[in-house]
């Protein structure tokens, strides 16, 4: 089973569950985002990859402070974090406990970037 980590524009972060492998998963992706997807270039390259609805700004969503702040420019709606992927364009599973790993962390700035 591989997860992802949803991060709505409004809320705290969640575990979602992605299905046994993301090969063909396109859909669930789209819908945990709620539209086509799109990777957000990030100012740093980590282990994860960011994804949103590419549509974001055309549908009028809003802002999602934490990716935005991340990835250096505005990022709207809800972004899908999965692991980053390798050379081959391949994403890699990702488990439950590096999946709720990521989460805390996500949850944790959002904290503080509230304060």
């Amino acid at each position: 089973m591989t997860y992802g980590v949803r991060v709505p524009a409004d809320g705290q972060a969640e575990v979602v569950e992605m299905g046994e492998d993301l090969v063909g998963k396109l859909d669930v992706m789209q819908e945990i985002i709620g539209g086509y997807i799109e990777r957000i270039p990030m100012l740093m390259r980590g282990v994860y990859s960011y994804w949103c609805d590419e549509e974001g700004h055309i549908k009028e969503l809003p802002k999602n402070d934490f990716v935005s702040y991340l990835a250096g420019q505005v990022i709207v709606g809800t972004v899908l974090i999965l692991m980053r992927p390798t050379a081959d364009g391949e994403v890699p599973t990702m488990d439950f406990e590096t999946a709720k790993n990521a989460c805390k962390a996500v949850n944790d700035t959002i904290r503080r970037m509230e304060v």
